[in-house]
């Protein structure tokens, strides 16, 4: 018994519109996600290395436990256990709301993949010198000076590479929004599939669109590092010696 391919039915228009919205939403959970991830991961990363013991230790555990939670449970969590939080009123409000179920999978997606990006901060702040800092306090340098000249790009070069695999791997990760029906790229695919009974054709094609998106993505990040250290000539601190 032979398969007959349909691929003109998943490649018509019709269809190919609702890969293209989930495409949209999937690049929209990608997008604010990792913004929010670096912008979380770096608070994370500072706080554990933090003077004040206190807060490097809350900071620590809050890592380790986000870390050790699976990302659909984030992603639940966020989306069932948030609007239990206010009153009924509010609650029916926040749940009625059409985009909540995309800003949960962006919070869930955010506390996962902050933790990791805290670890990658912390390794990038770690492989910086110590004699680099006694060179600027020497040369006379006021601590915003270090803080740019120094610690800025000393991090990004050191981040690039892992920040890189990072990125793609919460890119992949937003596929989980659909367990709470975010009609992203792999939601929109099981609802073809659920219609047209196309199951290779339509995963065929979902599966070359995510291998492509994490390529770009992957050639995104290499582009903007060779920019950054090309163009704008900062110190390539990795080359000196610890």
């Amino acid at each position: 018994m032979s398969y007959a391919f349909r691929w003109d039915l998943v490649l018509s228009p019709f269809w190919l519109d609702s890969l293209l919205m989930g495409f949209y939403y999937t690049a929209g959970l990608f997008i604010f996600s990792s913004m929010l991830s670096l912008m979380l991961g770096g608070a994370f990363a500072f706080a554990e290395l933090s003077n004040y013991k206190l807060v490097s230790k809350i900071a620590k555990v809050i890592c380790h436990l986000l870390k050790n939670t699976p990302a659909p449970f984030l992603m639940l969590a966020c989306y069932i256990l948030f609007p239990v939080l206010f009153p009924a009123e509010i609650r029916d409000m926040i749940n009625g709301y059409q985009y909540f179920g995309f800003y949960s999978a962006v919070a869930g997606l955010t506390l996962n993949c902050a933790p990791y990006m805290s670890d990658v901060i912390k390794s990038g702040y770690g492989a910086i010198p110590r004699g680099v800092y006694d060179v600027a306090r020497v040369s006379g340098l006021k601590k915003y000076q270090i803080a740019w000249l120094i610690v800025v790009p000393g991090l990004l070069i050191s981040i690039f590479p892992a920040m890189n695999l990072r990125l793609v791997h919460n890119f992949k990760n937003t596929s989980l929004a659909m367990l709470i029906s975010v009609p992203e790229l792999t939601w929109q695919s099981q609802e073809i599939e659920s219609i047209t009974f196309a199951s290779i054709e339509v995963t065929t094609v979902v599966t070359v669109i995510y291998i492509v998106s994490s390529l770009l993505i992957s050639r995104a990040i290499i582009t903007l590092e060779h920019v950054l250290f090309s163009h704008l000539r900062w110190p390539r601190f990795d080359l000196l010696g610890g």
